[in-house]
């Protein structure tokens, strides 16, 4: 194929490109097809430009009128994924198709939590974790946590110092997700590398090994949000972004620093040394703990954020926190505080 089929090919898919529903691509999509397109030859022994380039002048012309003609249509807005509800969120929490007590509902159960707290969306790097990711130590005031000892790349600019610095809090209940993930790291089949591994079938709580020696289907993954969308009877069927995307607006942006809201989602920034302090980051796990906390619990237990020994000498908001009974607000206190302190040391 030369250059003047290749343009007269891709004005013809440019006019023609519908979804598998027939709607019509997004900018970005259909953008995103001629550089696929491009890397694709470039890859292949074939150095060529498709933008600019006036050997495809037509089929550019013919891209540029459909974007036109979409944008006019208002089919060109970005389809955003939806934040899990409080709601769904507590259904999740207490769904038997996430218990802790069965293989297959504590592997969906950690799956949900390590998306969460880490922020790590679709099947991107999921198949990579290891056994080994995943490692418990105590911070300086003796608080447990949990932290990603070996940090994928992830598709936002291969950012994952960010992995290696999240941190996962210990709240000291017996199902929350750091108990989720500790008893699934300790069930885990040591013959297979994968940290997702296929749940056994007719397992006991005495059996030391819940599950088999191999790893979850990226299929599986992808799927994942989805099938415990339909199981849990959650208000919506979610994506595995939409876990992603609830971890990242849990965190309170109208006073946490951008740079610090884009070191914990991954997300790439040139303020490289902006990097959340120890407090910042336990307070950041306190956010997302005390969103899928027990609701009805709310209203008398002090939040797990504030039960952090380097907060519990803060009596100068105490009142702010105890009559506060939302969660980013208690948080904006945190982090408007820490800022404070960062600027005296």
């Amino acid at each position: 194929m030369d250059t003047t089929e290749l343009d007269q090919n891709l004005a013809r898919f440019y006019v023609e490109a519908r979804t598998i529903k027939g709607d019509e691509y997004s900018r970005s999509a259909l953008l995103g097809f001629r550089s696929s397109i491009e890397r694709y030859l470039n890859n292949n022994g074939v150095t060529l430009k498709l933008s600019g380039n006036q050997m495809f002048q037509n089929s550019n012309k013919i891209l540029d009128a459909k974007l036109r003609i979409n944008r006019r249509a208002g089919k060109n807005s970005v389809q955003h994924k939806p934040v899990i509800v409080v709601s769904d969120l507590e259904k999740l929490r207490t769904s038997a198709f996430l218990s802790m007590a069965t293989p297959a509902g504590l592997l969906r159960r950690t799956w949900f939590y390590v998306s969460l707290y880490w922020c790590r969306c679709g099947k991107e790097g999921q198949r990579d974790l290891r056994r080994e990711s995943f490692k418990f130590t105590h911070d300086a005031n003796g608080r447990e946590f949990a932290f990603m000892a070996r940090g994928e790349a992830t598709k936002n600019g291969g950012n994952s110092k960010h992995c290696a610095e999240t941190r996962l809090y210990s709240t000291g209940a017996d199902n929350d997700a750091f108990a989720s993930l500790k008893l699934y790291v300790s069930k885990l089949n040591p013959s297979c590398m994968s940290f997702y591994q296929h749940p056994k079938q007719g397992v006991t709580n005495a059996d030391a090994v819940w599950y088999e020696k191999r790893p979850l289907g990226i299929n599986k993954l992808g799927e994942m949000m989805k099938n415990i969308s339909a199981g849990a009877k959650l208000s919506q069927i979610y994506t595995n972004h939409s876990v992603r995307t609830t971890g990242i607006t849990l965190l309170p942006s109208t006073n946490v620093p951008d740079c610090h809201i884009m070191f914990v989602s991954g997300h790439s920034t040139r303020q490289n040394k902006a990097q959340p302090s120890g407090l910042q980051l336990e307070i950041v796990s306190g956010t997302n703990s005390d969103a899928l906390a027990d609701q009805n619990a709310k209203g008398t237990q002090v939040s797990t954020v504030m039960g952090a020994p380097l907060v519990q000498s803060l009596n100068l908001i105490a009142s702010k926190l105890l009559t506060s009974s939302n969660i980013q607000e208690t948080i904006q206190v945190f982090f408007s505080l820490q800022n404070c302190s960062d600027g005296k040391n």
